[in-house]
């Protein structure tokens, strides 16, 4: 499939190449009115052509080739020991629960900056993205990814019960006026854009506990390498059910500067994301899927059986 993909864009080119051949023929004929001197001038054409055109169509791929051979080598010793710590990466489940009706989770760190997201030893789940944003997107972020929407627009495709698979109820620690709590949320979703109600109570109605700790060494840091662990327990007799651990890395190394990848921006927000990856390294393990947190926690705690609704996507 990729040897296929490559002669098609080789095709491409070429053909491309050709039209500078096509012009210079064409001008030729409407100069030149006798036959020998336009043979001449054709050839001339085509002489020209035929040792400039090769190095045109190969230049692009040859300067990707120089390109990802100097990154391989420089990026050799980082390589290494994400390796080695992606050893240690996995998950490990103890015990599973079904029917689960709500879930607790960490509250997102409220004093991130960007310039945090620029500095080497920046302490945030880079990995499981708890808070590599504002707490305000990230809380967002944990809601949508885990709370069960009431309705589901057909878009693209027909929405799964995989999809619709998540928890009737989320809560997330907070602080509410200096008191300590947890904000409740219920979807309150009407066609394609999730919204939700947001209640704060002192008093939580989960039994499970969703949380992320830092677990990256100096050494990790130097490398541009984060490690997070989270870990899911059961509040009513403490046991820890599950944990995940997980490392990412910024292939770019703190660099901003943009490649002919499209690579560039702020480093703990690149790494580990499935949309800056650059063969062959890849940036995170375990390898992401689409919905990797929400895997992860419901393949522990399976959430409770709910009506799927479905409406049409509407014909604009």
């Amino acid at each position: 499939m990729v040897n296929d993909l490559f002669l098609l864009v080789l095709a491409g080119l070429f053909s491309a190449a050709l039209i500078p051949a096509a012009l210079g023929i064409g001008l030729v004929f409407a100069l030149v009115k006798k036959p020998v001197s336009r043979l001449v001038g054709i050839l001339l054409v085509l002489g020209i052509w035929t040792f400039f055109a090769p190095k045109w169509v190969t230049s692009g791929e040859s300067q990707r080739h120089e390109e990802n051979r100097k990154y391989t080598e420089e990026f050799g010793p980082h390589a290494a020991h994400f390796d080695m710590v992606c050893k240690y990466a996995g998950t490990k489940v103890f015990e599973t629960a079904n029917d689960v009706k709500s879930i607790v989770l960490q509250a997102p760190r409220g004093d991130l900056t960007a310039y945090d997201l620029w500095d080497r030893n920046f302490k945030g789940d880079v990995y499981g993205g708890f808070d590599v944003q504002s707490s305000q997107s990230a809380e967002w972020d944990l809601v949508r990814t885990f709370l069960t929407k009431k309705e589901w627009e057909q878009q693209w495709h027909v929405p799964t019960q995989e999809d619709f698979l998540r928890y009737p109820q989320i809560e997330i620690q907070g602080y509410n006026e200096g008191e300590s709590g947890f904000f409740r949320y219920l979807d309150s979703s009407v066609g394609s854009h999730q919204t939700f109600s947001k209640g704060f109570h002192h008093e939580s109605e989960s039994r499970y506990f969703v949380k992320w700790e830092d677990i990256s060494t100096p050494q990790d840091r130097e490398h541009w390498v984060a490690g997070s662990k989270w870990t899911i327990t059961d509040l009513k007799s403490g046991a820890l059910m599950a944990e995940r651990i997980a490392y990412a890395i910024d292939l770019y190394q703190g660099s901003t500067k943009s490649d002919s990848y499209g690579n560039a921006g702020l480093p703990w927000i690149r790494a580990g994301h499935t949309r800056h990856r650059r063969p062959p390294q890849d940036n995170a393990c375990p390898s992401k899927t689409p919905l990797y947190n929400l895997d992860f926690v419901r393949s522990v705690l399976k959430p409770i059986d709910q009506e799927m609704k479905v409406i049409p996507r509407p014909v604009r």
